[in-house]
Formats: C-alpha cells, structure tokens, sequence
C-alpha cells in the first residue's frame, strides 16, 4: 500500500461528515448519477459495467442511482484509467499498492513513470492560484450571490478548523 496518497482518497463519510462544507466543490454538490460521471468521462454504461465487473469498482452502476462522494472519486479515478485505453494487465498494474476503493482524487495524484507508482502533488499545488482567479471572475461577472455563498463556506471551514484546534489543545 502506498500510504503517501492516502491523503488523496476521498473520505468515504465525507457528505454525512460535513453535509454543508464546501457546497460548491466537485466532491460535495448534489449526488450526480453514474450515468452523468460516464458521460462527462466517455465511459460508455456498459465500460463501466465491465470495470465493476471484473473487481475494478466497488459498487455495481447499474444498481446505484445516485453516487456517494466516494463512489464519483472511484469512477472518475477508475474510468478516466479506462477511457485513456489502461487494459486490464494495466489497470493492474497502475492500481498495484493502492487500496480499495480506488477512491482517489485525481487533482491529488499523478503517476511516476520511472518509479512505476502512484504520488501526492504538493499540499495544494496550484489550486490557490485557480481559486484566486476564480473569485476574480465572479468579481467581473458581478456575482455576488455566488461570493455570499462562498464567503459562507471560508467561515464554516474556518470555524470548524477553529473547534478543531481547541479540542486539540484541550479547549
């Protein structure tokens, strides 16, 4: 097991965790359909039956209509493996060392090739600079709803960080 990614697996209680956290971000809006993910990846339905199937993916898509966080993080880390032609003897191959389910978040990861293993980017590697950039385009579109519903977020995250640190130090 490659325990330096772990921090890139989706936490598989995330939504009954933290159901308000981070409302806008890919991993916590409104459960799409597992038709929705393959579509966005061009997976074809019966791809994605297959990959379940054959042990790829820990929850059957045709059964489940909705998906958990974790289960969006397993099809899309899975499925993009997929879509990009990784066969079974690859799929092996790149998924050998990691934990099941394949729940990992592909902006976390990257694979290196020399060393033939899955590795964690930087802590937040890039995502400040996109984040700033974004809040500039709601700015220039004058989208302050959407500003209102994020500054809402920054200070839920900010106070559960807070209750976090006291009960650290015993607050």
């Amino acid at each position: 097991m490659q325990t330096e990614i772990e921090e890139a697996r989706e936490p598989l209680d995330v939504r009954e965790k933290y159901p308000t956290l981070f409302a806008l971000s890919e991993y916590t809006e409104q459960s799409p359909s597992t038709d929705s993910v393959c579509e966005r990846l061009g997976l074809n339905r019966i791809a994605a039956q297959a990959l379940f199937a054959e042990g790829w993916l820990s929850f059957d898509p045709e059964e489940t209509a909705e998906l958990s966080s974790s289960q969006r993080a397993e099809l899309t880390f899975v499925g993009t493996l997929a879509v990009a032609g990784a066969d079974r003897t690859m799929l092996r191959r790149l998924l050998s060392g990691l934990e099941k389910p394949y729940a990992y978040r592909l902006n976390r990861v990257y694979y290196d090739w020399p060393a033939q293993r899955w590795r964690l980017l930087g802590e937040f590697e890039g995502q400040e600079s996109g984040f700033e950039e974004w809040v500039e385009e709601l700015v220039a579109w004058r989208d302050l709803e959407r500003l209102k519903t994020l500054r809402e977020s920054i200070e839920r995250a900010i106070s559960y960080m807070q209750g976090v640190q006291d009960r650290a130090v015993g607050l």
